[in-house]
């Protein structure tokens, strides 16, 4: 299975919308990086966590793991990181437990 998981940072004092906003730039810049051609609609998730931090580190561990990641900042907030689409088992190893939105 392809999955998506999208991590929004919940300390960001943002508005619901403008959280939707920044996590469809960083869905859309991870499909970009991955340069995701199929068709298929794949399965996204949406997680969150607590400080700039804990996004960095989600990151790093992606990149680690040959992932396509976006990390998106807005008014000088890093506020969402998109992991995938890639293979749901190996995405799993950096977000299995974030808990969900």
């Amino acid at each position: 299975m392809i999955k998506q998981v999208i991590v929004l940072n919940v300390e960001v004092p943002f508005p619901l919308g403008r959280f939707s906003a920044m996590a469809a730039h960083a869905s859309v810049g991870a499909v970009l990086e991955a340069n995701h051609t199929d068709k298929e609609m794949f399965t996204k998730i949406v997680t969150k966590t607590w400080g700039e931090d804990a996004l960095h580190k989600l990151q790093k561990k992606a990149s680690r793991l040959g992932l396509p990641s976006k990390l998106v900042e807005d008014d000088g907030y890093v506020v969402a990181l998109a992991i995938g689409p890639y293979h749901a088992d190996v995405i799993d190893k950096v977000t299995k437990k974030l808990p969900l939105v």
